[in-house]
């Protein structure tokens, strides 16, 4: 497969305890609650903690860069 998350140097895989294979990104495209980007994602939680989101190995992007 071609510009998926596995394959991308802004990806780090995480397993959990019952071994499902997701990941973090950090593209500085994707925002915790600040102006989105363009090309970008924003998101949030309503309690004004940190938030985050996980991708699956074959979650594509246009942001992708090879690692």
């Amino acid at each position: 497969m071609n510009n998926v998350c596995i394959d991308c140097t802004h990806w780090k895989k995480t397993v959990d305890n019952d071994k499902v294979i997701k990941g973090k990104c950090s593209c500085e495209k994707f925002v915790y609650d600040d102006l989105c980007p363009i090309d970008g994602l924003e998101y949030w939680d309503f309690e004004n903690y940190k938030a985050g989101f996980y991708t699956g190995p074959n979650f594509g992007c246009v942001h992708w860069e090879e690692s």
